[in-house]
Parts: structure tokens; sequence; C-alpha cells
């Protein structure tokens, strides 16, 4: 059996180099960018199921597809190792199911370990249709490789000489996020020759929500065929018969598969199968989808085991000091359980400067924290050990997971006390659901949660846009320019939202500004309904000449839109991930004052960069994918 594989490698911008090789499945391929020391293996068959009599209405109508990844250094750990599936062939009929953002994060992968990323897709229901799937991996580095492989899809028979499944014992996911095992005891039939084929699939349904029971891993726990199927192999469901010692029927194997459980409503099937060449026939298990073969999974029982509690550490502060906030995370539940990240919205103009030497959540058990300065949103986000089956911020039944940090009141500031706003905790090892809290200690809680406040200029006007995480019993806004920051005059009254836990943006058209080349000062008053009023103000520096990018919303949940401000002449707009790949571009003339960006709904949450680009300049701009 053979199967082609195409390797692209990439070093940051370097120019890219195409390598195309043929190779035998199993073939020890392996390839090195800096630190990205890696061997590559097939985790699948290259053949997709396709029942003899009735292909997609019985058996099989839908398959993993992996890929199986070693660290081959001897002393180095390949730190955030990830794995992207940016494209495959025939979209008509390929349809992947999960997981749905097309990215699988293996984490950290220590000397030796292994990590896999499975993608699971329906497929043609025709015989003999080849179909092509491309992976880019990627470490922390920035470096990153890219594979192709081929998967065919092929007549089977279902027939007791391809085996069947004897007996399955399907665990629970007590918590949302947590690991779920199903193990499968497989009695092989015949196994003729040397050069035979033995696969394992976890499941063939086309109605299996993927997305919602994720695999993330799987083990032979017993094998009577241990020189074609190794007990303890991990993360390798595709086994080629090279000995031709094991001949005959009847050959136990037990295989455990893996599933982080983020159901949150109704059910899902798991069907698992298996197949053999038995003579010069493919067959696969003859009870698929029946009795034991079959089994519906429910949501856990506890979609929340977190409890969120929020401490300031500071009863009084002043402007310019700095204040330490405690956010406790606890398990509530009786079983482990973990989550994936934390969210937090700073007061309006306060600033994030490091996490404290006391907090559980830091650098090294964290993919993402913030940066020194950052405001607003602030992102903790866990990273993933490698350790198997996988594992990211764990909290033990009952305990309690802390953060604590830093921030900086703004040298401006004229509170009266220190506000705080919501925390957000996504749970699963993929994110699942979330818990919010808001809270206050020792301090005076706003009407407003306000999180930002800016101008900018947009051609002949000045665009004034804010945001505010919560409002309580907010009546209007009134909004106010000045040439000198002294005497105002109101340009306008919004009306508020009066009372909502939800974050709001609002925005206004300065369609005349006066001062062209000078500064202008806006002044934002907020209007609670019993006459209470807290004020805000910004300023922006008109400009003539340079250009200015101003993107809205951002953060963004699926588009954008932009301006390049000011730009005469053609330029190309851009916009690339952190690790510099090209997600969407264009060419933008100068009369098209706003460009609308409508990315594909696949596209991985996290920050990119924004940049126009013409002969003179190049204007970059960071936004937030949530």
């Amino acid at each position: 059996m053979q199967g082609n594989i195409l390797l692209m490698m990439n070093k940051k911008s370097l120019f890219v180099n195409l390598v195309v090789l043929s190779l035998s499945l199993f073939s020890n391929l392996s390839y090195a960018l800096d630190s990205l020391q890696v061997k590559v293996e097939l985790a699948t068959a290259p053949l997709f199921t396709l029942d003899s009599n009735k292909p997609c209405e019985e058996g099989p109508s839908a398959a993993h597809v992996g890929i199986r990844l070693i660290n081959t250094t001897s002393n180095d750990t390949l730190s955030n190792v990830e794995v992207y599936i940016s494209s495959y062939s025939d979209t008509t009929r390929l349809k992947l199911l999960g997981p749905l953002d097309s990215t699988v994060i293996i984490g950290d992968l220590n000397p030796g370990d292994t990590g896999v990323a499975y993608f699971y897709f329906t497929f043609p229901c025709d015989y003999n249709i080849a179909s092509t799937f491309n992976f880019s991996i990627s470490d922390d580095d920035t470096n990153t490789v890219s594979a192709s492989t081929v998967v065919t899809t092929k007549s089977m028979q279902s027939a007791a000489a391809g085996g069947n499944l004897i007996s399955r014992s399907v665990g629970t996911a007590d918590v949302l996020g947590s690991i779920m095992t199903d193990t499968v005891t497989y009695d092989f039939g015949n196994i003729s020759k040397s050069g035979d084929n033995v696969s394992f699939n976890p499941n063939g349904d086309s109605l299996f929500r993927a997305d919602d029971l994720l695999l993330v891993g799987s083990e032979v726990y017993y094998s009577d065929m241990p020189l074609i199927v190794p007990v303890g192999v991990k993360n390798q469901l595709y086994f080629i018969n090279d000995t031709g010692k094991y001949t005959g029927t009847s050959h136990l194997i037990i295989v455990i598969y893996y599933y982080v459980n983020k159901i949150a409503t109704g059910t899902t099937v798991i069907a698992p199968y298996a197949y053999n060449q038995s003579g010069n026939g493919d067959k696969y298990t003859s009870n698929y989808g029946t009795g034991i073969g079959s089994d519906t999974i429910n949501p856990p029982s506890s979609l929340n085991p977190f409890t969120i509690v929020r401490t300031l550490h500071n009863s009084v502060a002043s402007a310019c000091d700095t204040i330490k906030f405690t956010v406790d995370i606890i398990n509530t539940s009786n079983v482990k359980a973990s989550f994936d990240q934390l969210v937090d919205s700073l007061p309006y103009g306060y600033e994030f400067i490091g996490v404290d030497t006391k907090s559980e959540i830091n650098e090294n058990n964290s993919a993402i924290i913030p940066s020194n300065g950052d405001t607003g949103k602030i992102y903790f986000k866990g990273k993933p050990t490698g350790e198997f089956p996988y594992k990211t911020y764990v909290v033990d039944a009952g305990d309690t997971f802390t953060l604590v940090y830093n921030v900086k009141i703004p040298c401006s500031s004229t509170d009266t006390g220190i506000h705080v706003s919501q925390s957000v905790l996504e749970i699963g090892i993929y994110a699942a659901a979330s818990d919010d809290a808001e809270g206050c200690a020792g301090c005076l809680v706003l009407p407003v949660s306000l999180i930002e406040f800016k101008a900018l200029q947009l051609d002949s006007e000045v665009v004034i846009n804010w945001t505010t995480a919560s409002e309580l019993n907010n009546k209007y806004f009134e909004l106010s320019r000045s040439i000198d920051g002294n005497s105002f005059n109101v340009l306008g009254v919004i009306n508020g939202r009066g009372t909502t836990n939800e974050i709001t943006n609002y925005r206004f058209s300065d369609i005349r500004p006066t001062n062209t080349g000078g500064s202008l000062y806006y002044k934002l008053k907020q209007v609670d309904f019993d006459g209470k009023y807290k004020e805000y103000l910004t300023n922006v520096k008109l400009q003539t000449k340079s250009g200015q990018l101003v993107v809205t919303p951002n953060p963004f949940e699926s588009n954008f839109t932009f301006s390049c401000l000011n730009l005469e002449t053609v330029y190309t707009a851009r916009l690339i991930d952190m690790k510099g790949q090209e997600i969407w571009t264009s060419e933008i003339k100068p009369e098209m004052q706003q460009v609308s960006v409508e990315l594909n709904s696949l596209i991985r949450s996290g920050y990119y960069i924004l940049e126009a680009i013409s002969r003179t300049e190049i204007q970059r701009y960071k936004v937030y994918k949530l």
C-alpha cells in the first residue's frame, strides 16, 4: 500500500521550498526546522470504508483522518505544537465535522513523546475516489511544516471474516470538558498473508458530533498479535502484517479511544469498527452500528463545575497606584476538571503589569498571558502539556486554582473607587462553556463599566467609539467637543441600555470637525437615571497626509471593516496570523473609503495583523478574533 506525501517547509517569512516524495505508508519520515524536529506518520488508514452493496446507506459514511507526531530530539521539548488542516479536495462531498476550527492543539512534546491530530470527515459514496488532505504543523517559534496525504474510498464486505466487536466499555465524563474513554475489544477474522492491512476506526457515523465529542488519543491495551499491533502503542490505528506470522482467525485486540466530552445538550452516537484484508478482499466488522457496536453518548452531568471568586487586595488606592487582583477558580465537583482560558476585563484605562509570584497561572503553564501595558480585555490561555491524554489548566476535585496579577491605575484617573467588570472562564480542554463573575471589593461600583473610549480621524470626519462591559441604570451618554480642552460644546445625546451585563459598542461621527491639523478633545458624560454622572476624556490629533488604519469592531467574530485614512494611492491590504501566514489579501483603491473583510468561519480565534502596504509606507494594526 503506497501513500503520496507532499512536504512543504517554511521558516518564518523565508521563501518556501517544496519537496514531493513517494513513500511507503510507514516510512520513517522525519524533518527538522531548527527546534521543530519531529517524525510524522499516518495515524489512520489511507482508505475510506464503503459497503460493497449499499455504500453510505449501510456501513460507514464518515471517518477520522489523522497524523501522528513524534518528537525525535534527545533533550528538546517542542512547545505549543499545533496541527491545522489548511485545505482538502472535493469540498462538495468531503465535509469537516470536527474540530470545526480546523485546528488540533498538540501542546508540548517532550523528547520521545507522541501527539496526534484527528479530523473527522464525511467522504464520497463512490468507489475508488481519491481525496487529498493538506496539513500545516507549527510550534511557538513560528516554525512550520506542511504535509499532504491521499485517502481513497474502497469497496469492502461486511463479514465475520473481517471480525466483530465482542465487547465494549464506555466510560463517563462527569463534567464538561473531561476525558471519556471508549474501550473496544475486536475479534479479527481471517488474516491470510504478509502485507495484509489491519485498521481500527473509532467511528463511522456521518451524524456523529465530532466537534462536541472530540477524539484526542488512542492506545492499544491488549494484542495477541504484538508483532503487528504492539501493546501500548499510542495514537496509531493502522498496521501492516509485514511479518506474515499471524494467520487464521480469532485475534483479540483491545483499543482504548480517548474523547473530550463537551456536549452541552442533546446526544450523539459512537459506532466503532475495524477492517482487515482477508485473502484478496477487504472486509469490515459485520456488527457495525448494531448492538454493542453502537452507543448513545449523553451530556455530562455537570456542565459547569467551576465557581469564580474575585478579590481586590487594595481597600484604598489613588491615581498611578498599583493594585492587585486575585481570581480564584474553584472546582465544586467531585472529579478532576479542566479549563482552557480565562478572559478578564480591566476597568477603562487600567494597565496590566504582570502576574504575581504567587499566581498558579504563569508563563510555565500558559500559552498566552497578557503583555505589560495591555488594557481592556486580557487573556490567559492554558498550555497543553502533551501528557497522554491531553491536559491544560487542571483543577482537582474540591481544589482552588488561583490567578494573581497586578494592575496600574491611570495617572489621570479621577475614580472615587476601584471598579472591576467580568471574568469569563472557558471550560473544557478545547473550550466549551463560560461562567461570568462580577464584583468589587471595598470600593464604589460605578453605574457603567467603560472599557474603551477613543476618537479616530476618518477623512474629513472624526469617529468616536466607546464600549461598555456592563451598564447599571444607564439613561444616556452626552458627547461634547473642544478645541482647547477647556470649553466644550455638546455634539449629541445617545441613549444608554439601562441595565445590562452584555458588552455594548457605541459609535458617533463628528462630520464637521474644526481645527484641521490640530488636536480635538472629546468628553463623554454618562448620566444615570437618578442624575448621577461620570465623565471621560479623549483626544485626537488631526492628520492631513499620513495614513492610519481604523478597524471596527475589534475584537471581531467573523468579519470587520477597516479604513486606511488619507492614503491617496493604491495599496495592498492583507491579514496575516502571528506565524506570518497570509489569511486574506486585496488591492485597495483610494476611492474605497471602507473595506469589509468577511472571513471563513473556520478561522481560529486569536491575534492577527492587518497590514496596509503602499509604495512609501506600511501601516499595521493588531486585531483579535473571538
